[in-house]
């Protein structure tokens, strides 16, 4: 059953990419203020970020399959975001072993929804690749080989970066298709 309103969703990409560029180059300028920062406002985001898919999958979804999927990233963001909101002292010295799942996580979620709706999703490609950046960086924060204190931020920055970049040409090149990126969220 298709929804009678469908949610534009490339400036949301846009602005996601956007984002995540800036949090990726100023964790290279100021890499401790930024570690702070994003100890202290990732969960709330993340939170969001489930809150948003929620609405994005009862309101453009067409295919219940892609819901699902959208659904299960949904309740990791709200699952990583409640350790991450309801505990700051523990979220500020684990943050790495907290953050590093996540982003693998997430890869391997987008990594096989991606797999799963290649037949439904024309830019399941794009998909892919988002979820295999994740995963790498998600492994990268986990195992830390640059082992120094702005190791983290230096690899959340590259993450940024490479992730705010993907998102913005992938806004970009599906602004004027019909098909939508929602599981680029």
């Amino acid at each position: 059953m298709y929804a009678k309103y469908k949610l534009k969703t490339w400036w949301l990409l846009l602005l996601t990419g956007c984002l995540l560029f800036t949090i990726g180059v100023f964790a290279f300028v100021k890499p401790f203020h930024t570690f702070i920062n994003l100890v202290t406002y990732s969960g709330g985001v993340l939170l969001l970020n489930g809150i948003f898919l929620v609405i994005v999958s009862n309101s453009n979804t067409g295919n219940e399959q892609e819901k699902n999927w959208l659904i299960a990233e949904s309740v990791l963001d709200f699952a990583f975001g409640i350790m991450l909101v309801f505990n700051p002292l523990l979220t500020f010295i684990v943050f790495p072993l907290l953050i590093g799942p996540w982003m693998f996580c997430i890869g391997i979620l987008k990594i096989t929804a991606s797999i799963a709706l290649r037949k439904i999703i024309n830019g399941w490609v794009f998909i892919f690749a988002a979820g295999l950046i994740s995963v790498c960086f998600g492994f990268l924060v986990v195992n830390d080989p640059i082992e120094k204190a702005s190791g983290i931020t230096t690899l959340i920055g590259a993450f940024g970066i490479v992730m705010g970049a993907l998102n913005v040409f992938d806004a970009f090149r599906f602004k004027k298709t019909t098909a939508e990126l929602n599981m680029m969220f």
